[in-house]
């Protein structure tokens, strides 16, 4: 496998006592999917998984777990004190698809854990060649791909971290450490930051100075520009300040009265503007994610520019699984029936499923859009 990290997406994927949410949780991936839920129905919660894995295969098992508080905090309530944390993430690629499992129990004290299982399962669609890899609860590792040097017996972290160098598991690992979900807060995208080696966009935009340049370096360019002259009707151009006691900013250029432009700085524009501009930023950076989460887009930003970043929303969603949480009606009346989600939370545990038949129905035929649905009824989840 040698085909490259952005023709790869996230197709599917199934949890279980993950943060909120329930046994054997799944959630079939569209290009673009909406998820929908009242506040604090567990829709981060859904975002944060894949991206828990992906930190894990960055940083390692013990930073992803205490970056969410520690074992205790990243395990369901409900789950204690036998049940396990598993994640399954199936990826579909032109050139393979790949399932990858990942189940981690609790150690002896409150806190400590242990990987308990772990699966990669690959799929060469050229030669039809099956190979896995299986870490199993006493850390002894066995896989059919000839040579592959065995991990250490870690139980503290992931076999796959190990392995991931191999070329031909390369693909799949440099895949799944390609996601990101964002929740981007204009305060922190008015700020300066010091430059920034990673490869994407952070969730909180703390090196956006650092991928805006990349970004003006690049092909999309001209797509990020065109869109905010589009939102704004004032924004021509956008880039990196120069250093400053070794820190960036944004800047962004207006059109003045004289038909030239003047340089501003990010801290002198409205929220709205900057989410919409760190958005955009997210959508367009290169190479593609093999997910890229947004959290309520709709966020400070004024509904006419709804329609314009659903569509780069979509496109998006070309190279890229794209996931979106909302409670807009406006931006849920953009979006094809099929592609919503509705997240709920009874007894403290987390369920999605597609949208209930009989609503999806009214909209088929035009006598409700979901939008109105959202407003007169409530969205309402399919049986399971």
């Amino acid at each position: 496998m040698t085909a490259q990290v952005g023709l790869a997406r996230l197709s599917r994927m199934t949890l279980s006592n993950f943060r909120s949410v329930g046994e054997d949780v799944s959630i079939d991936f569209e290009p673009l999917t909406v998820l929908v839920g009242i506040n604090g129905s567990g829709k981060s919660n859904l975002l944060d998984a894949p991206r828990f894995v992906a930190q894990a295969l960055t940083e390692g098992l013990e930073s992803a777990v205490e970056d969410r508080h520690g074992f205790d905090a990243l395990r369901r309530d409900v789950a204690r004190p036998r049940g396990n944390v598993s994640i399954q993430l199936e990826l579909e690629h032109d050139g393979w698809s790949a399932r990858y499992l990942v189940s981690i129990g609790a150690g002896r004290s409150r806190d400590e854990f242990a990987v308990r299982f772990e699966r990669l399962d690959v799929l060469d669609r050229t030669t039809f060649r099956s190979d896995s890899l299986i870490k199993n609860r006493n850390g002894w590792v066995t896989t059919t791909w000839k040579g592959l040097n065995a991990p250490v017996k870690d139980m503290r972290n992931l076999a796959l971290l190990a392995v991931g160098g191999d070329e031909r598991l390369a693909p799949v690992v440099d895949a799944l450490k390609a996601v990101e979900t964002y929740a981007l807060f204009p305060e922190e995208l008015r700020r300066a930051h010091p430059p920034d080696s990673r490869r994407y966009l952070s969730k909180l935009g703390t090196n956006w100075p650092s991928i805006v340049r990349r970004v003006v370096g690049s092909t999309a360019a001209r797509d990020l520009r065109l869109a905010l002259d589009a939102v704004t009707r004032d924004i021509v151009d956008i880039r990196a300040s120069r250093p400053i006691a070794g820190r960036n900013a944004v800047e962004f250029a207006h059109w003045r009265g004289d038909g030239k432009v003047q340089w501003f700085p990010a801290s002198r524009e409205s929220d709205g503007t900057l989410r919409i501009a760190g958005i955009l930023t997210a959508l367009v950076q290169q190479p593609p994610l093999l997910m890229v989460g947004v959290e309520e887009p709709e966020q400070t930003v004024h509904v006419g520019v709804l329609q314009l970043l659903y569509e780069f929303l979509e496109e998006a969603a070309r190279s890229s699984t794209v996931v979106v949480t909302t409670h807009s009606a406006d931006l849920l009346d953009l979006v094809p029936v099929e592609a919503i989600r509705v997240v709920t939370r009874i007894g403290g545990t987390t369920r999605v499923a597609r949208l209930d038949e009989g609503q999806q129905e009214l909209v088929r035929q035009q006598l409700e859009s979901p939008g109105g649905l959202l407003r007169s009824q409530g969205l309402l989840a399919q049986d399971q």
